[in-house]
């Protein structure tokens, strides 16, 4: 997860184990969403707390986006229909989305939760019988536990339920919360100009925890300072030469 600002990726800054960005009053962004495997995902976005989705406290259950295999989404806005979107925008605190709809207490966090697919198994069992080893008569069996049949076929899966392209975090299992105090938040993400972006509905089954869960913490540069970011170290991700990516070698993209 990326925010984009003028078509740009913002510069990120590690503090305390938390990323934050600068945010500049006015300023539109973007949240960018990548999926570097194979399988699509389930990109379920936030703001401020709130799903951009429909603007309730935000939870794991929450509607989101299906994101493809090797590709990326850009999400502009709070999504207002199946056709269009309200921008994003930094703005003051009592201007935002979040404090219009008296939902305030998250302001200052951008968060993305990424599901997968559940994917349907068939576990196969070999049946087999106890066997005996030889002994004589006067000395007794041996105790082995065993069962004597191990069953054929088990088939595990769940319903496919219909979801958004948009599919779906929710008040009840709890959302992401900014632990920015609220008298040090000095901007919030308002609900700007409508801009089209249509979307369709599809089927996604997602698991039933997210795979990984991204927060961006933002304020303006002042009160980031304040906090002890310190700006001349940007976020520097390095590459891992063993990253735990099972399976072989397939052809690159678009071979």
């Amino acid at each position: 997860m990326e925010i984009i600002v003028n078509g740009k990726s913002v510069n990120e800054y590690l503090h305390e184990g938390k990323i934050y960005i600068e945010g500049k009053e006015k300023s539109e962004f973007s949240i960018r969403v990548k999926n570097n495997g194979s399988s699509r995902i389930l990109a379920v976005p936030t703001a401020d707390g709130l799903s951009v989705m429909d603007g309730k406290a935000a939870g794991l259950k929450s509607r989101g986006y299906i994101v493809d295999g090797y590709d990326s989404l850009v999400i502009d806005g709070w999504r207002t229909s199946d056709n269009s979107v309200a921008k994003f925008f930094f703005t003051s605190p009592e201007k935002s989305y979040a404090e219009l709809s008296d939902k305030g207490e998250n302001i200052g966090v951008i968060g993305v939760a990424v599901f997968e697919e559940k994917q349907n198994t068939v576990i196969i069992q070999q049946h087999y019988e106890k066997v005996y080893p030889l002994v004589k008569p006067w000395q007794p069996y041996p105790d082995y536990p065993y069962s004597p049949w191990w069953g054929g076929g088990t088939y595990t899966g769940g319903l496919i339920s219909s979801v958004t392209m948009l599919s779906s975090l929710s008040a009840d299992t709890g959302s992401l919360k900014s632990d920015n105090a609220n008298n040090m938040q000095a901007i919030g993400a308002g609900f700007g100009d409508e801009k089209n972006a249509p979307v369709t509905t599809v089927s996604f089954d997602r698991k039933d925890t997210p795979s990984a869960v991204f927060e961006i913490f933002y304020n303006t540069r002042e009160q980031l300072k304040n906090l002890g970011v310190i700006f001349n170290k940007p976020v520097y991700v390095t590459p891992s030469a063993f990253p735990a990516d099972n399976g072989y070698c397939k052809p690159p993209k678009n071979n």
